[in-house]
């Protein structure tokens, strides 16, 4: 299956939500995608198949104390792929070119996520 990675477009959030509320028990408000698209736009990446949208990452950047020096950190606030797209290495490609973004545009020289121990492999 051919799969496009991709910055997202303000016009495929309400897809990114939906796929959110499918995989995902965080629900963030809908304004707060936005939000992230808007601030970061080059670190919330899509992956598209055609045109569904079965996956996506979104990263925002903090400035942060970090041994002892100011740096900025790349958070990976959320991270999913559809079910039926899974074991692909679509997941990883989105870690990839997100993360690399955030050091080539936003200067981050750390990244961070943070796991729920109820994450089940799958």
């Amino acid at each position: 299956m051919s799969v496009e990675i991709r910055p997202a477009d303000v016009s495929e959030i309400d897809d990114v939500i939906a796929l959110n509320r499918m995989n995902l028990p965080e629900n963030y408000p809908p304004q707060f995608f936005y939000e992230i698209l808007s601030q970061f736009p080059k670190t919330f990446i899509v992956a598209k198949h055609g045109l569904q949208t079965v996956g996506y990452i979104m990263i925002r950047v903090e400035k942060t104390l970090s041994v002892l020096k100011w740096v900025n950190r790349a958070h990976v606030i959320s991270v999913t792929v559809h079910k039926a797209f899974r074991r692909q290495g679509i997941g990883r490609r989105l870690m990839l070119i997100a993360c690399n973004n955030a050091y080539s545009e936003y200067k981050a020289t750390e990244v961070y996520l943070e796991v729920r121990v109820t994450n089940a492999l799958l």
